[in-house]
């Protein structure tokens, strides 16, 4: 369905800005104190993602991103 098309598009967008931000928003403090295993959730009016820190090190965050239904 559209819906799904469209929920598919904006995670794309959100993985790939993520990919660019992340650790160094991370390291900067902007995401408070982290470690792995954690996860946060972003969420807006109308999405709310999940983001999973999977592993952390060497300048490196390797993360997962579990979308959620807009509402």
């Amino acid at each position: 369905s559209d819906d799904n098309n469209l929920n598919s598009i904006f995670y794309e967008h959100l993985t790939r800005s993520l990919q660019h931000s992340l650790c160094g928003d991370l390291q900067l403090g902007r995401w408070g104190n982290y470690s792995t295993g954690d996860c946060f959730i972003l969420a807006s009016d109308y999405l709310n993602a999940l983001v999973h820190l999977v592993e952390i090190g060497n300048g490196l965050i390797t993360f997962q991103l579990r979308g959620l239904e807009f509402r």
